[in-house]
C-alpha cells in the first residue's frame, strides 16, 4: 500500500532529522516536505487513507527513534498522531 511506504520514508526523514539535533516540529516539516516533494506530481496522494497514514506514521516513529523523544507506547503514537493533527499537514 501507497500509506506504508510513505509511512516508512517520512519516518526515516524525522527519525534522521531527530538525529541531526531537530526539534519534533522541525523534523515534521522536514519529513513532510521532503516526502511532499516526492509524491507531489503522483495522483495517488490524493486517493489515501488520511487516518491510515497518521496512524502509520505515528506508530512507525514511536518504533524507530521513539524513545530520545521520550515517546513509547500507545500515549506516544497518540501524542504523534496529534502533533500531525495539529500541524495539519496530511488535510
Amino acid at each position: 500500500k501507497f500509506e506504508k511506504k510513505f509511512s516508512r520514508n517520512f519516518t526515516k526523514k524525522f527519525c534522521n532529522a531527530i538525529a541531526f539535533g531537530l526539534s519534533k516540529k522541525s523534523a515534521i516539516d522536514f519529513a513532510v516536505g521532503e516526502n511532499l516533494q516526492e509524491v507531489s506530481k503522483n495522483k495517488i496522494l490524493e486517493k489515501i487513507n488520511e487516518e491510515e497514514l497518521e496512524d502509520q506514521i505515528a506508530t512507525k516513529i514511536v518504533e524507530d527513534c521513539g524513545y530520545p523523544l521520550g515517546l513509547s507506547g500507545e500515549k506516544g503514537i497518540e501524542e504523534i498522531k496529534n502533533d500531525l493533527l495539529q500541524l495539519n499537514y496530511f488535510k
